[in-house]
């Protein structure tokens, strides 16, 4: 069958070269060095200065035999080794070679060969005609390097990125494409580039029929060159609306399914890269608590598992409220394995292996984890996939709601009255099901699944969110929909908005409706992967949602939905202006991967923080971006230990009081001593109440109310020394009549 769009052809591509077998391993994508250098070395073949210098020092050179003259001179040119067969045979068959036999004085036949001029000429001439046939081009060369460096979870995310990448170089619908491509002089082709490009291109029998037919009829021959340049003319540094970009996009993908779609499918891998020896290290760099009272909404940063042996990377908390681990694979039986296929609940039995989640707990940032499964082939029995989710509920269970703080943390939550902070070793789980079947029945099954889930977590941990994550695409009903983004409404199953609004926002579970943080709803996520060029699919994402719902739905929807941005770690200025785009439109963000380099500098620039982008850029207004001192930090960080101060000043000072009221000489030594009293009583519960309202995240919603203790112990010690006052001083006294 013919394929009437070339996108889905090449995404074929993409999965046919990317599935070719099955593996237990998570994996993730990128275009290989190895494969960029392979493909950079077919540009010797055109330098062939270096090559003919050698084949010059062998000119009028005597060889005993062709044989002879044949290894030397591969043997010189073995840093050409694509020429190798074009010497060895030229030397064998032409009958250019100069020849010459003769006896000498002993009567022995001497027989000698070597290249003349008009020899050498020859050879030189077939290798530079074997050139013809070299694919190469330095503006495909590049567009390989500019892809380099990035990791994508996906291909669908790889393509629509290559894709954006073209649309830049090519310069067409400049609002349309990443703003790093727009404002890179560099990168955007010049009509010399083009036509290199084109020219490397084989064309085909039909094309070359269709030429063929053209000329009988005198009508004239538009080149693929022609029609690019005329494309690029029509199109540069236009605004495009939505109904022009799908028209250009369909243009774009034909020109790059003709050019370049080919090479990046050859120049992408496949890897996985995760140790189970290697634990997560979330330490290697101080920094404070999340700045959540000062973020507009949540951010999501998400931690794919490929960061684990990245010694050069750290976690800024100050500037998001959760990371999300995305590291985890559900099996056809409804296990959970890490991504080398190890089990989920082995690898987290060692408290190495988990201690990251302390980690995040101990910045104020909550920690969910990501579920990922993208093949449903052997669960296409509805009894299959009801046993699936019956297991995969237990092990998310397991995974999520065992206890792990200290023992010492523990304890103080017991006895908090400001607080109850996470024990366990998840406050989310996010369902990233990709490719998931989109029958009634199907979808029926996962929406119970989805509630049991919830009621099974929640018993334990009533704080705990079920969020889902989806490509932006999927939730497109069009049929062509990663093609267009039109919004012809038809049940899409679990990809959509309607959907996620019936099971995760109009929950009958009751117990899940109030949050014990300060009195906030509790709301589970839509977390949407919007693929380049974010500057359209950002906006595609209201578009959508405004298609499907109305009302109260979409408003819920709307406070729940996180755009996830897919970040390059080059386009800095973009990533600027989405988040003030996310501010004003959005409730959420999300990004990924998230993770900084030691070295970075600590602003929203090139080789900078991403944590100092949101603080920045994704602020509440007149909120303030400074990050916090060293003793603030410290003292959040470490609030546990302040907190078991405060407790043991409230103990003395209460303490204190009683026995002034119970022991006459306690009272008769403080009543000589007031001010001893007032600084034993007051200063230290005092300080440290004062340190845990400004500084520790949990207490410091509380205001005047946590000051109430301290307000009562003060008014107590007033009285005592206002009372011990009265009696120590003479002061007249009415006569009883």
């Amino acid at each position: 069958m013919k394929l009437k769009f070339p996108l889905i052809g090449i995404l074929a591509c993409f999965l046919s070269v990317f599935s070719f077998a099955k593996s237990d391993a998570m994996s993730y994508y990128m275009v290989s060095p190895e494969k960029v250098e392979e493909y950079v070395k077919l540009d010797l073949l055109k330098d062939t200065v270096k090559a003919f210098e050698i084949l010059d020092k062998y000119r009028a050179w005597f060889f005993e035999s062709r044989l002879q003259m044949s290894e030397t001179i591969q043997q010189e040119l073995k840093e050409f080794p694509q020429f190798k067969k074009i010497v060895n045979n030229f030397i064998q068959a032409t009958w250019i070679l100069r020849e010459d036999e003769s006896i000498d004085k002993t009567g022995m036949m001497n027989y000698r060969v070597w290249l003349g001029d008009r020899g050498l000429d020859s050879l030189k001439w077939y290798i530079r005609n074997d050139l013809k046939n070299v694919n190469y081009s330095k503006s495909a060369n590049k567009f390989l390097d500019d892809l380099q460096g990035i990791i994508f979870a996906d291909t669908l995310l790889a393509h629509h990125y290559a894709m954006s990448l073209f649309a830049a170089s090519v310069g067409v619908c400049n609002d349309s494409v990443v703003n790093r491509y727009i404002k890179d002089g560099d990168l955007k082709w010049s009509d010399d580039q083009i036509k290199e490009l084109f020219e490397q291109r084989k064309v085909k029998l039909s094309d070359l029929l269709r030429i063929k037919e053209k000329v009988k009829k005198g009508k004239k021959v538009e080149t693929d060159i022609d029609r690019v340049l005329r494309f690029r003319e029509l199109y540069n540094g236009r605004i495009c609306n939505d109904e022009l970009w799908k028209s250009v996009v369909k243009r774009l993908d034909t020109l790059y399914s003709r050019s370049l779609a080919d090479l990046v499918v050859m120049s992408m891998v496949k890897q996985n890269t995760f140790d189970e020896k290697t634990p997560i290290n979330w330490k290697r760099k101080k920094c404070g608590c999340s700045h959540k009272d000062e973020l507009n909404g949540e951010v999501f940063g998400i931690y794919p598992y490929w960061l684990a042996n990245d010694t050069t990377k750290w976690i800024d908390f100050e500037g998001v409220t959760r990371m999300a681990y995305y590291g985890l694979r559900a099996t056809d039986e409804g296990a959970l394995e890490m991504p080398s296929g190890m089990l989920a609940k082995d690898y987290l039995n060692e408290e190495q292996n988990y201690e990251f989640v302390n980690e995040a707990h101990r910045h104020f940032v909550k920690m969910d984890w990501i579920v990922e499964k993208d093949d449903w082939n052997e669960l296409k029995n509805p009894d299959a996939l009801k046993g699936f989710f019956a297991n995969l509920i237990n092990e998310i269970d397991e995974i999520l709601n065992k206890k792990i703080s200290s023992s010492f943390e523990r304890f103080l939550n017991m006895f908090s009255v400001y607080v109850n902070e996470s024990d366990f070793r998840g406050d989310g789980v996010t369902l990233f099901f990709r490719n998931y079947p989109k029958t009634k029945e199907a979808t029926l099954l996962f929406n119970t699944f989805y509630k049991q889930l919830q009621t099974k977590l929640s018993e334990k941990n009533p704080n705990v969110i079920v969020n889902l994550m989806m490509h932006r695409l999927d939730l497109s009903e069009n049929e062509h929909e990663q093609l267009y983004d039109s919004l012809t409404f038809k049940d899409n199953g679990i990809y959509s908005f309607a959907n996620f609004a019936k099971i995760a926002i109009n929950s009958e579970n009751k117990k899940f409706a109030k949050y014990s943080d300060r009195g906030k709803d509790l709301k589970n996520y839509l977390l949407v992967v919007v693929e380049e060029p974010v500057s359209r699919s950002k906006r595609l994402v209201v578009s959508q949602l405004n298609q499907q719902l109305n009302g109260v739905d979409r408003r819920n929807v709307l406070h729940s939905v996180v755009p996830v941005l897919w970040f390059d770690n080059k386009q800095w200025s973009q990533l600027r202006e989405d988040a003030m785009y996310y501010n004003d439109t959005y409730y959420a963000l999300g990004i990924a991967p998230y993770a900084t380099d030691l070295q970075a500098n600590d602003s929203c620039r090139v080789s900078g923080n991403l944590g100092m982008c949101f603080m920045q850029y994704f602020e509440v207004e007149n909120g303030s971006s400074e990050r916090q001192s060293a003793f603030s930090a410290f003292v959040c960080t470490h609030r546990w230990l302040f907190r078991l101060l405060n407790f043991i000043a409230l103990a003395i000072a209460v303490g204190l009081i009683v026995s002034y009221f119970v022991s006459c000489r306690v009272s008769d030594f403080f009543n000589r001593h007031l001010g001893l009293l007032l600084c034993i009583v007051v200063l230290p519960f005092g300080f440290t109440m004062a340190l845990l309202l400004s500084l520790d995240p949990s207490v410091a919603g509380f205001g005047l109310i946590g000051m109430s203790p301290i307000l009562v112990l003060l008014a107590i010690i007033i009285a005592i020394i206002l009372h011990q006052v009265y009696i120590q001083n003479d002061l007249p006294k009415r006569r009883n009549r």
